[in-house]
Protein backbone atom coordinates (compact mmCIF):
# COMPACT_ATOMS: atom_id res chain seq x y z
CA UNK A 1 0.00 0.00 0.00
CA UNK A 2 2.73 2.36 1.00
CA UNK A 3 4.41 1.37 -2.72
CA UNK A 4 1.34 2.12 -4.25
CA UNK A 5 1.09 5.76 -2.52
CA UNK A 6 4.15 6.18 -3.47
CA UNK A 7 3.60 5.49 -7.28
CA UNK A 8 0.04 6.35 -7.59
CA UNK A 9 -0.61 7.95 -10.77
CA UNK A 10 -2.00 10.78 -8.40
CA UNK A 11 1.27 11.43 -7.25
CA UNK A 12 3.40 14.88 -7.76
CA UNK A 13 7.22 15.48 -7.72
CA UNK A 14 6.59 17.83 -4.74
CA UNK A 15 5.54 14.89 -2.33
CA UNK A 16 2.08 15.76 -1.61
CA UNK A 17 -1.27 15.06 -3.33
CA UNK A 18 -5.12 14.55 -3.07
CA UNK A 19 -6.25 11.30 -2.97
CA UNK A 20 -10.22 10.36 -2.33
CA UNK A 21 -10.54 6.73 -0.89
CA UNK A 22 -12.65 5.62 -3.53
CA UNK A 23 -9.35 6.37 -6.13
CA UNK A 24 -7.57 4.01 -3.77
CA UNK A 25 -10.50 1.34 -4.12
CA UNK A 26 -10.76 1.46 -7.77
CA UNK A 27 -6.81 1.03 -7.71
CA UNK A 28 -6.23 -1.91 -5.14
CA UNK A 29 -9.51 -3.47 -5.35
CA UNK A 30 -9.11 -3.20 -1.41
CA UNK A 31 -12.07 -3.35 0.99
CA UNK A 32 -12.94 0.36 2.77
CA UNK A 33 -12.11 -1.61 5.87
CA UNK A 34 -8.53 -2.68 4.75
CA UNK A 35 -7.61 0.90 3.23
CA UNK A 36 -8.47 2.21 6.36
CA UNK A 37 -6.33 0.05 8.81
CA UNK A 38 -3.65 0.11 6.74
CA UNK A 39 -3.33 4.14 6.37
CA UNK A 40 -4.20 4.38 10.36
CA UNK A 41 -0.91 1.81 10.56
CA UNK A 42 1.10 4.27 8.22
CA UNK A 43 0.31 7.18 10.00
CA UNK A 44 0.96 5.60 13.43
CA UNK A 45 4.51 4.95 11.57
CA UNK A 46 4.72 8.50 10.35
CA UNK A 47 5.51 7.37 6.61
CA UNK A 48 2.31 9.68 5.61
CA UNK A 49 0.36 12.67 7.16
CA UNK A 50 -2.75 12.63 5.65
CA UNK A 51 -5.85 15.47 6.17
CA UNK A 52 -9.17 13.74 6.77
CA UNK A 53 -11.56 16.87 5.53
CA UNK A 54 -9.39 17.73 1.92
CA UNK A 55 -7.77 14.71 1.95
CA UNK A 56 -4.31 15.51 1.27
CA UNK A 57 -1.37 12.66 1.65
CA UNK A 58 1.92 14.12 2.44
CA UNK A 59 5.51 12.17 2.35
CA UNK A 60 7.15 13.53 5.56
CA UNK A 61 10.34 12.36 4.16
CA UNK A 62 9.86 13.12 0.54
CA UNK A 63 12.63 15.77 -0.43
CA UNK A 64 14.94 14.04 1.57
CA UNK A 65 15.12 11.29 -1.62
CA UNK A 66 13.48 13.24 -4.20
CA UNK A 67 15.16 16.57 -4.11
CA UNK A 68 14.38 18.67 -7.18
CA UNK A 69 17.22 18.49 -9.80
CA UNK A 70 17.37 22.21 -10.61
CA UNK A 71 16.14 25.60 -9.98
CA UNK A 72 12.93 25.17 -12.26
CA UNK A 73 12.20 21.94 -10.78
CA UNK A 74 12.36 23.59 -7.55
CA UNK A 75 9.90 26.51 -8.51
CA UNK A 76 7.69 24.17 -10.19
CA UNK A 77 7.34 22.22 -6.54
CA UNK A 78 6.70 25.66 -4.52
CA UNK A 79 4.26 26.22 -7.45
CA UNK A 80 2.46 22.83 -7.06
CA UNK A 81 2.72 23.08 -2.89
CA UNK A 82 0.87 26.07 -2.96
CA UNK A 83 -1.97 24.70 -5.25
CA UNK A 84 -2.71 22.04 -2.48
CA UNK A 85 -6.17 22.45 -0.17
CA UNK A 86 -4.90 24.17 2.45
CA UNK A 87 -4.76 22.49 6.13
CA UNK A 88 -2.64 22.10 9.23
CA UNK A 89 -1.60 19.02 7.69
CA UNK A 90 0.37 21.05 4.84
CA UNK A 91 1.15 23.32 6.81
CA UNK A 92 3.27 20.89 8.95
CA UNK A 93 4.96 19.28 5.90
CA UNK A 94 5.98 22.53 4.86
CA UNK A 95 7.33 23.56 8.30
CA UNK A 96 9.29 20.47 8.94
CA UNK A 97 10.94 20.39 5.32
CA UNK A 98 13.87 22.71 5.32
CA UNK A 99 14.19 22.88 1.36
CA UNK A 100 10.69 23.78 1.24
CA UNK A 101 11.86 26.58 3.69
CA UNK A 102 14.75 27.52 2.22
CA UNK A 103 13.16 28.05 -1.13
CA UNK A 104 10.68 30.33 0.20
CA UNK A 105 13.44 32.16 2.04
CA UNK A 106 14.91 33.05 -1.54
CA UNK A 107 11.16 34.35 -2.07
CA UNK A 108 11.20 36.30 0.69
CA UNK A 109 8.26 34.57 1.86
CA UNK A 110 7.59 32.46 4.80
CA UNK A 111 5.75 29.00 4.93
CA UNK A 112 3.06 31.08 7.46
CA UNK A 113 2.63 33.58 4.40
CA UNK A 114 2.58 30.74 1.72
CA UNK A 115 0.00 29.41 3.38
CA UNK A 116 -1.99 31.82 5.28
CA UNK A 117 -5.40 31.30 6.13
CA UNK A 118 -5.03 27.10 6.23
CA UNK A 119 -6.22 26.85 9.98
CA UNK A 120 -9.62 29.06 9.28
CA UNK A 121 -10.29 26.86 5.56
CA UNK A 122 -9.85 23.88 7.67
CA UNK A 123 -12.26 24.81 10.29
CA UNK A 124 -14.67 25.93 7.81
CA UNK A 125 -14.48 22.75 6.11
CA UNK A 126 -15.20 20.65 9.22
CA UNK A 127 -17.97 22.50 9.71
CA UNK A 128 -19.37 21.64 6.12
CA UNK A 129 -18.81 18.14 7.32
CA UNK A 130 -20.32 18.83 10.51
CA UNK A 131 -23.06 16.33 11.24
CA UNK A 132 -25.21 17.01 14.55
CA UNK A 133 -26.82 14.68 16.93
CA UNK A 134 -30.45 14.00 17.28
CA UNK A 135 -29.89 15.20 21.06
CA UNK A 136 -27.83 18.19 20.42
CA UNK A 137 -28.97 21.68 21.14
CA UNK A 138 -28.70 22.74 17.27
CA UNK A 139 -31.20 19.84 16.09
CA UNK A 140 -33.16 20.02 18.95
CA UNK A 141 -33.90 23.86 18.48
CA UNK A 142 -34.44 23.17 14.88
CA UNK A 143 -36.76 20.70 15.58
CA UNK A 144 -38.54 22.31 17.87
CA UNK A 145 -38.85 25.61 15.38
CA UNK A 146 -40.38 23.22 12.75
CA UNK A 147 -42.84 21.75 15.22
CA UNK A 148 -44.46 24.89 15.29
CA UNK A 149 -44.24 25.78 11.86
CA UNK A 150 -45.85 22.59 11.15
CA UNK A 151 -48.22 23.38 13.73
CA UNK A 152 -49.10 26.61 12.07
CA UNK A 153 -49.07 25.01 8.50
CA UNK A 154 -49.93 21.20 8.63
CA UNK A 155 -48.55 21.45 4.79
CA UNK A 156 -45.35 22.65 5.70
CA UNK A 157 -42.74 20.62 3.82
CA UNK A 158 -40.43 19.23 6.09
CA UNK A 159 -36.80 20.65 5.77
CA UNK A 160 -33.28 19.32 6.21
CA UNK A 161 -32.73 19.63 9.70
CA UNK A 162 -28.98 19.31 9.27
CA UNK A 163 -28.96 22.20 7.47
CA UNK A 164 -31.42 24.05 9.72
CA UNK A 165 -29.02 23.32 12.79
CA UNK A 166 -26.04 24.87 11.07
CA UNK A 167 -27.38 28.19 11.65
CA UNK A 168 -28.55 27.26 15.19
CA UNK A 169 -24.74 26.52 15.56
CA UNK A 170 -23.71 29.97 13.73
CA UNK A 171 -26.21 31.33 16.13
CA UNK A 172 -24.55 29.68 19.49
CA UNK A 173 -20.91 29.94 18.40
CA UNK A 174 -20.81 33.20 16.22
CA UNK A 175 -23.64 35.40 17.78
CA UNK A 176 -22.96 33.95 21.02
CA UNK A 177 -26.46 33.00 21.54
CA UNK A 178 -27.36 30.77 24.36
CA UNK A 179 -29.59 27.69 23.81
CA UNK A 180 -32.11 28.61 26.31
CA UNK A 181 -32.60 32.47 24.90
CA UNK A 182 -32.96 30.72 21.60
CA UNK A 183 -35.65 28.85 22.67
CA UNK A 184 -37.81 31.48 24.55
CA UNK A 185 -37.60 33.53 20.79
CA UNK A 186 -38.46 30.65 18.98
CA UNK A 187 -41.63 29.69 21.20
CA UNK A 188 -42.26 33.34 21.39
CA UNK A 189 -42.43 34.39 17.80
CA UNK A 190 -43.83 31.22 16.93
CA UNK A 191 -47.35 32.32 18.78
CA UNK A 192 -47.23 35.94 17.32
CA UNK A 193 -49.49 36.18 14.65
CA UNK A 194 -47.30 38.59 13.04
CA UNK A 195 -43.89 36.62 13.09
CA UNK A 196 -45.08 33.31 13.48
CA UNK A 197 -45.87 33.67 9.43
CA UNK A 198 -42.03 35.02 8.78
CA UNK A 199 -39.90 33.34 10.82
CA UNK A 200 -39.91 29.94 8.43
CA UNK A 201 -36.45 28.63 9.20
CA UNK A 202 -33.48 29.23 11.29
CA UNK A 203 -31.84 31.30 8.60
CA UNK A 204 -34.74 33.17 9.37
CA UNK A 205 -34.39 33.21 13.19
CA UNK A 206 -30.59 33.94 13.51
CA UNK A 207 -31.08 37.00 10.88
CA UNK A 208 -33.69 38.73 13.06
CA UNK A 209 -32.92 37.52 16.90
CA UNK A 210 -32.08 40.89 18.03
CA UNK A 211 -35.35 42.24 16.74
CA UNK A 212 -37.64 39.26 17.52
CA UNK A 213 -35.48 39.76 21.03
CA UNK A 214 -36.15 43.21 21.86
CA UNK A 215 -40.22 42.78 20.66
CA UNK A 216 -40.54 39.65 23.29
CA UNK A 217 -39.39 41.47 25.76
CA UNK A 218 -41.04 44.56 25.40
CA UNK A 219 -44.39 42.90 25.09
CA UNK A 220 -43.04 41.03 28.49
CA UNK A 221 -42.48 44.86 30.17
CA UNK A 222 -46.15 45.92 29.05
CA UNK A 223 -47.67 42.89 30.51
CA UNK A 224 -46.37 43.89 33.30
CA UNK A 225 -46.98 47.49 33.59
CA UNK A 226 -50.84 45.94 32.78
CA UNK A 227 -50.74 43.50 35.72
CA UNK A 228 -49.52 45.85 37.64
CA UNK A 229 -51.79 49.36 37.07
CA UNK A 230 -54.88 46.29 37.85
Amino acid sequence: MFLYLLTSPHSTAWGAYVLDDLYVQADTQYPPKKIENIVSELLANKLIDRCPNTRLICFPNWFRYNPPANKRSRQACINGIMSMPKSAVLLSYCKNCGLVSELLANMELTVSELLEGEQEQEQEQEQEQKTFLSDSDEFRLSELLFSFIRKNNPAQKKPNLQTWAKHIDLAMRIDNRTPEGLECVIRWCQKDTFWSSNILSTKKLREKFDQLSLKMNGNRASEVVRVYDK
